[in-house]
């Protein structure tokens, strides 16, 4: 490393451990350098093709930071995790050579590695692994209140180079399985107006339980939690998908128009009636009883919506119980 290395820390905007402003973009980055006696920080947007803004921060930052050092500069980065250690440095040519499939950020990775092959001088990525990284780490991200104050966060320019981009899969890694992976992601398959509704709801549901945002693709990885039985997690992705025959679903079939409607409350029916709205004897006793379970292990208990059983499987509970998590979907989604 010489002297004129540029050292810079790319970290995520949120953390657990240290409050930001709400009013910070969700998956901003915040690149940190040492200037003199004072620590610099600059809070970015997230990428233009970051899809997974639990892991976008580091990215961003460290495009951000390229785009502006000159290519014949060294520059170190020090990451607060080691997602950029890893993909960059250690797994790169295993997943270009399989088209980056199954990689989140995929596409934003992507374009990191492209301004990366456009320098001409030493680029390296490690891991905060002393006090001293870990200071200025946190003397960065106290400062985003100021940097939201003074200008926000900004946005992260692209100047990608299109000759150095690698697309494709090499035949001497493809295998069967792979080959149809890549073939379905590039199929523009539409999506039914009712999935993307209920996935959205449940979704938002969630982010306002968990500390963590949820990603649609861990909300369907959630269905096959070991604690459903096949049957409960078949019955959940119908219910994702609004799969079964109830409700609206009888309303344009001539002579069964009736069935669209509970023939207890004289209500349009749905599923969310039927597991927790219905006044029909037995619902509320059941629903009691999973109460009274559930107050053994937790002390707080209330009566699931539809999205609290869809989501039950990524809900996280606090408790000295190891296994109020595993009640929860007991009580809710089994």
């Amino acid at each position: 490393m010489t002297s004129d290395t540029v050292t810079i820390y790319v970290i995520e905007a949120r953390c657990k451990t240290i409050k930001v402003p709400k009013s910070v973009p969700d998956g901003s980055g915040i690149m940190i350098f040492k200037k003199r006696q004072h620590t610099v920080a600059q809070l970015l947007q997230p990428s233009t093709n970051a899809d997974d803004l639990r892991t976008s921060g580091e990215i961003s930052a460290a495009i951000y930071s390229i785009c502006f050092v000159p290519k014949d500069v060294p520059i170190q980065f020090i990451c607060e995790t080691k997602l950029l250690c890893d993909t960059l440095c250690r797994d790169l040519t295993k997943w270009e050579g399989i088209d980056w499939l199954g990689v989140r950020n995929r596409l934003a990775l992507r374009d990191l590695v492209n301004v990366l092959r456009q320098r001409c001088a030493y680029t390296s990525f490690h891991k905060a692994d002393n006090k001293t990284d870990r200071n200025i780490i946190d003397e960065g991200r106290r400062l985003t209140t100021r940097l939201m104050q003074d200008g926000g966060a900004r946005e992260v320019p692209l100047r990608i180079d299109p000759t150095l981009n690698i697309s494709g899969a090499k035949l001497s890694l493809i295998t069967q399985r792979i080959a149809y992976r890549l073939i379905r992601t590039r199929l523009d398959t539409a999506e039914r107006r009712r999935t993307v509704s209920t996935v959205t709801s449940v979704i938002a549901t969630l982010n306002s339980q968990l500390k963590e945002l949820t990603r649609a693709e861990d909300l369907w990885t959630s269905l096959r939690n070991p604690d459903f039985r096949l049957q409960i997690s078949d019955f959940l992705w119908k219910c994702m998908h609004d799969a079964f025959r109830v409700g609206r679903f009888w309303r344009n079939i001539p002579r069964y128009e009736d069935r669209a409607k509970c023939q207890y409350c004289d209500t349009v029916d749905s599923m969310s009636h039927i597991l927790v709205g219905c006044d029909a004897p037995g619902q509320s006793e059941l629903w009691t009883m999973a109460g009274r379970l559930w107050a053994k292990k937790h002390a707080i208990w209330s009566k699931p919506t539809l999205e609290d059983i869809l989501g039950s499987g990524l809900r996280q509970w606090h408790s000295k119980n190891i296994n109020a998590a595993s009640l929860w979907r007991e009580c809710g989604g089994s």
